[in-house]
């Protein structure tokens, strides 16, 4: 595992990123990647600040077809359908409730050279957190974080 962090700058990367986004108030931050055609692999995790009832943890498998960051890594790595690709236009996608019913998350895409997709940001915690006025401002936060990570992977 050490031998390929020394070649894979990921979680140097991504680690400092998902800090910014606590110290800015956001939720807590997590970075999702691909697993296979069912699951995705929470690969880092942060807690936010603030209490939450958000139990997702680095190594956690979750479902690729619930919640923000499942589906943003669905709509970039070519899934097909309008949801897909209202997901591609706004450049993220927001889950009130779709993987737990108390959770609510926020997510937008990170890229590589190529603009191949390498994963998914994300922000998550407590559903009634996530009214249309706290998305907008994490939202404001959480996408030029995505940009500058995929700008620093070559993207």
């Amino acid at each position: 595992g050490m031998a390929y962090e020394r070649r894979n700058p990921l979680r140097d990367l991504v680690e400092p990123v998902m800090a910014a986004l606590v110290e800015a108030g956001c939720e807590s931050p997590s970075f999702h990647v691909r697993q296979d055609a069912r699951l995705r692999l929470c690969l880092f995790r942060r807690e936010s600040n603030h209490s939450t009832l958000d139990r997702v943890h680095a190594g956690d498998l979750l479902p690729l077809d619930r919640g923000a960051a499942g589906r943003v890594i669905l709509a970039f790595d070519g899934a097909e359908g309008e949801a897909f690709e209202a997901v591609r236009v706004a450049g993220h996608a927001c889950s009130l409730g779709e993987r737990d019913p108390e959770c609510a998350g926020l997510a937008a895409p990170v890229f590589g050279p190529h603009r191949r997709l390498i994963g998914a940001l994300s922000l998550s915690g407590p559903r009634e957190r996530f009214n249309a006025e706290n998305v907008v401002a994490m939202r404001a936060h959480l996408l030029p974080a995505a940009a500058g990570l995929s700008v620093a992977l070559g993207g």
